[in-house]
């Protein structure tokens, strides 16, 4: 009898927590909404380069034309050699910006190893041109959107 009323607690407690947990998903969405910004991964017609409008009207193409588009830009730009004395192994920094109602790149965010690499992903980040905005409900929106940055410094052969 103990057992199903420790069960019985446990049970309340969590439809508690879910509880608090949808009403505050449910309140940021709407805070989110009142800001006009949108994640990349639910905007309707996502922000993108020129070289991207062949594909306005399909959402699922535009989505994949800019994230090779961003890929691109930072395979581009990313000065490996900064970091040819750091010791081999595999590094990661996450990106985060959000792309504005005008399409300029703006708030950029980045978690990384150490700050020297967090400031080039930043500077890489800095260099992409400016986008066509997204829009949702055919309004021009800011678009939240994140990528991580890996790279590999090799082990040194020795001659």
């Amino acid at each position: 009898m103990n057992n199903q009323k420790n069960l019985t607690h446990k049970f309340i407690l969590l439809v508690f927590v879910l509880y608090g947990w949808i009403s505050h998903a449910q309140d940021k969405k709407a805070e989110a909404n009142s800001k006009e910004e949108v994640a990349f991964a639910v905007i309707e017609k996502a922000p993108h380069p020129k070289s991207c409008k062949v594909y306005e009207n399909d959402p699922k193409a535009l989505k994949q034309c800019f994230t090779e588009y961003i890929s691109e830009q930072v395979r581009k730009n990313f000065r490996m050699k900064k970091f040819k004395n750091y010791p081999p192994k595999k590094y990661r920094v996450a990106v985060q910006f959000k792309i504005d109602t005008d399409g300029n790149i703006v708030d950029i965010l980045a978690r990384g190893a150490d700050e020297k690499i967090e400031k080039e992903a930043i500077r890489v980040i800095k260099k992409v041109p400016r986008l066509i905005p997204g829009v949702t409900h055919g309004k021009k929106v800011s678009v939240l959107y994140a990528i991580p940055i890996n790279f590999i410094i090799p082990n040194k052969s020795k001659k």
